[in-house]
């Protein structure tokens, strides 16, 4: 009878969209712990064979009375009440599909009937590294921080996302920016050295400040706690921008 051995039955992975040729040997060593993994210990699977068939299939043996706890164990995977051992090989086994470019993988019974049907998971794709670069530009936020007593010296920038950037300045520029520390928002105009980080987010080191200035004499938290005391008729306004301008002039 197909599938059947003795007294043992075969169970089938069969990997659809590539061959034997396009995996290294460890990488069909994967396939067969993971396999394994998926099947379960106590099925107690053995190697049978690796069968290629345009595409390939990796085959074990398991006791006749245990191909039952085989089917059991796929539908469990299907109901999302497998064994943590069994999700995490499906996981394993989609992720490689995906990495190795392939289709699909099945889970056949001892009669070629489908266990389990596992899904290609496709490798996040990493954006290319963009290289820093030199460029003018202008911070917002508040200065929350100077100091230093070099001819350089040091100066927090704080945004409204409360992120710090680490900048500089000369002692005249620096003289000026303390006038300003903490209250009011301001704009620093200068360079300095632009990335983009992992998450996409474009960030500078190294500004050098030329000049600044002043942007509102609101403070930065009384204008966000009028924000919060509007009721929720705010996102229905036809114009919130000019809402917000009212407010920072008082109005």
């Amino acid at each position: 009878m197909k599938g059947q051995v003795g007294s043992s039955r075969v169970v089938t992975l069969y990997v659809q969209g590539i061959t034997l040729d396009d995996l290294s040997l460890e990488d069909i060593g994967r396939y067969l712990a993971d396999f394994a993994d998926l099947l379960g210990k106590d099925v107690e699977p053995k190697f049978h064979s690796i069968k290629k068939t345009g595409s390939f299939s990796l085959r074990a043996k398991v006791p006749a009375e245990r191909e039952i706890d085989v089917k059991t164990r796929g539908f469990l995977l299907r109901t999302g009440d497998a064994p943590e051992e069994a999700v995490r090989a499906r996981e394993r086994i989609a992720q490689r599909l995906g990495i190795n470019r392939a289709k699909r993988a099945t889970l056949l019974d001892s009669r070629n009937s489908k266990v389990i049907e596992i899904p290609v998971e496709k490798p996040v794709e990493v954006p290319p590294k963009v290289p820093g670069f030199m460029k003018g530009g202008s911070l917002q936020g508040r200065i929350i921080q100077i100091g230093g007593k070099r001819e350089t010296v040091s100066v927090e920038i704080q945004d409204v996302d409360s992120f710090i950037y680490l900048c500089k300045a000369s002692r005249d520029v620096a003289r000026k920016l303390a006038r300003d520390m903490f209250d009011p928002i301001v704009r620093v105009y200068g360079a300095g050295r632009w990335h983009r980080t992992d998450e996409g987010v474009w960030r500078v080191e190294d500004f050098q400040i030329a000049r600044h200035e002043v942007l509102e004499d609101l403070k930065f938290d009384q204008t966000i706690a009028e924000l919060r005391a509007i009721p929720a008729e705010w996102k229905r306004l036809e114009d919130p921008h000019a809402e917000l301008k009212k407010i920072q002039n008082g109005e």
